[in-house]
């Protein structure tokens, strides 16, 4: 008998291990947290082994990778430069563990009640206080003319940039504060070969959003994040400036649409700076972590979370 008890504790351990590792996948999926550590190829994209390559337009730009960074700079400043990497492989297929969401042919359907939520963490030598052109661009897109994946020579404009859906934020970067420093936008002329060569290309779904946006110090490590939840008959997209040292809330906002419920999977995030990094305007521009993210609908979560309590209220009973 007290061997059949301890067989049965054993199995109720397992379960609740179990059922922790689901309510651990239920709260979030990681799809890709590059740090740029140690062994870290730039150009090599491999989802599978944790590497998300990072593309750049220009090809005069000295990129330098150090463990936690990726830096890029140049003698001469020639403007606007862009981003852009993969955070799925192009022929993967598998569930999203947790979610209702999954990666098909190297798309990432987005579930119903699922969000998907993209960051990029950098900073700026000195950030300009240029207040007519210092803004940030960040968007999520799905790929549908290919994959562009080398660097380019002369700036972001590849014809693999067609035909790619998406949503966009726009945000400002200054070390002056201003209001109303965030826009959310989908990408709605999608016949150009630039990824963020004019503004006129994204369509805003409001007004800019959130309050006012707190000015930005030189070398001050921040967090720029773009979410998109799959709401079924709408989208609600949400973006945000964090200080990434105290995860304090610099800036934020979020609006719900119907525009784009046609959009449906995601590939691909690219990222624009207002001018190259260079010693004149600004010195090297540094990234320190990409990241994408599942989080599942609430109700899985609650259920996961249930089925735990339930579990331990069981072991519970059969020790008392």
């Amino acid at each position: 008998m007290k061997a059949r008890n301890q067989w049965q504790g054993i199995k109720f351990v397992v379960g609740v291990a179990a059922l922790c590792a689901f309510v651990a996948s239920a709260r979030s999926a990681v799809l890709i947290d590059e740090t740029f550590d140690t062994g870290y190829n730039r150009t090599a994209n491999n989802i599978a082994s944790s590497n998300m390559a990072w593309y750049k337009g220009r090809n005069n730009e000295v990129a330098t990778v150090n463990p936690g960074s990726l830096s890029f700079s140049v003698s001469v400043n020639q403007g606007a430069e862009a981003y852009w990497g993969y955070f799925t492989d192009p022929t993967a297929n598998f569930a999203i563990a947790g979610t209702s969401s999954s990666v098909v042919n190297g798309h990432t359907v987005l579930g119903v009640g699922d969000t998907l939520i993209a960051s990029v963490s950098f900073y700026w030598t000195t950030v300009p206080s240029d207040t007519s052109t210092a803004s940030i661009r960040f968007g999520l897109f799905d790929t549908s003319s290919g994959r562009s994946m080398n660097d380019l020579n002369g700036g972001a404009s590849s014809s693999m940039f067609t035909n790619n859906p998406g949503f966009a934020t726009f945000v400002s970067l200054m070390s002056v504060s201003t209001n109303n420093g965030i826009s959310i936008l989908r990408h709605t002329t999608l016949t150009t070969t630039g990824l963020f060569g004019t503004s006129g290309d994204y369509s805003q779904l409001d007004g800019s959003v959130g309050g006012n946006s707190i000015a930005q110090s030189s070398g001050e490590n921040v967090t720029l994040q773009l979410s998109v939840y799959n709401g079924g008959s709408s989208w609600t997209l949400s973006s945000a400036l964090y200080d990434t040292s105290t995860e304090t809330l610099l800036e934020g906002g979020s609006v719900t649409t119907s525009d784009g419920t046609g959009l449906g999977s995601f590939s691909m995030m690219g990222f624009r700076v207002p001018r190259m990094a260079d010693a004149t305007a600004g010195g090297p521009y540094v990234f320190t972590d990409l990241n994408v993210s599942v989080i599942p609908e609430p109700s899985t979560l609650m259920l996961a979370v249930s089925g735990l309590a339930m579990a331990i209220m069981a072991i519970r009973r059969r020790r008392s």
